[in-house]
């Protein structure tokens, strides 16, 4: 049972928490150049624990958050979501509630938040590769021999 069954108050505080926890993850990453993206840690915390509507929100409020600064980031929005129906599904059933199947998620997770952020960034570039964190190793890997959409999706 979802948290947001339980104590519907709870919820609402969480939402700007996970906004808040989003956004950090976005400024961790900016700040330190990392070849990652933690942009959905609180999306994913608050529809684990709160249910997918409130992650949904949370998702959602924090690409239009860093849009006002990166107007591309809201494009991003549609993988938040999802990332949160996911999220709240596997806590529904009771995924997270065992370290070693939380750990299990992380391959969906990065499928949704890389590979289909991939190919979002693939078509929003122009079929180009796009010019984030990971574009370096994209021009690395295309240099050296991989197709230029494989070097993407990579």
């Amino acid at each position: 049972m979802s948290f947001i069954k339980q104590n519907r108050f709870s919820s609402l505080w969480m939402i700007p928490v996970g906004i808040g926890i989003d956004y950090l993850g976005v400024r961790l990453v900016n700040v330190f150049g990392l070849p990652l993206y933690l942009d959905s840690i609180g999306t994913i915390l608050t529809a684990a624990l709160c249910g997918y509507l409130p992650g949904i929100l949370v998702g959602f409020f924090s690409n239009f958050i860093t849009s006002l600064s990166d107007s591309v980031s809201f494009y991003y929005s549609t993988l938040s979501i999802l990332i949160a129906i996911v999220a709240s599904r596997f806590a529904q059933r009771g995924v997270f509630s065992r370290f070693r199947s939380t750990l299990l998620t992380i391959p969906v997770f990065v499928l949704i938040g890389g590979g289909l952020g991939s190919v979002l960034t693939w078509l929003l570039a122009g079929f180009r590769f796009g010019s984030g964190i990971s574009a370096p190793l994209t021009a690395f890997l295309y240099q050296n021999g991989f197709p230029a959409f494989g070097a993407q999706l990579s």
